[in-house]
């Protein structure tokens, strides 16, 4: 029970990641998409100029400039603090991912 009261402050940090995980594989998968990249030109740009990892960084940095959002006790001490909070929440997402992939090629899975 002790765990639950030293992670339980930190669920706006875990439900940030989650969030930012299904934004970067719908926006891979959907709007920009390598396929689309081919169709057109706008999608090229974008891909091009602002590669898919900086997404969920760059969301959650917008996602600590809102008031009222809620984050972990003391955050909010330095005016920065939730902006840098939500872009390190938008970092852990990638990092997990590209750890995942380098598991499952050391491992020998598709």
């Amino acid at each position: 029970m002790e765990y639950i009261d030293v992670l339980l402050p930190h669920w706006p940090f875990a439900a940030a990641s989650a969030v930012f995980f299904s934004f970067v594989k719908v926006m891979k998968d959907g709007p920009l998409s390598a396929s689309r990249a081919q169709q057109y030109r706008w999608v090229r740009f974008i891909r091009q100029w602002f590669p898919l990892p900086f997404y969920p960084i760059v969301a959650g940095a917008l996602l600590g400039l809102i008031p009222g959002v809620p984050v972990s006790p003391g955050v909010e001490v330095w005016e920065l603090g939730p902006v840098l909070y939500f872009a390190a929440a938008g970092t852990v997402p990638i990092v997990g991912r590209d750890v995942y992939q380098e598991w499952k090629k050391y491992h020998g899975l598709t």
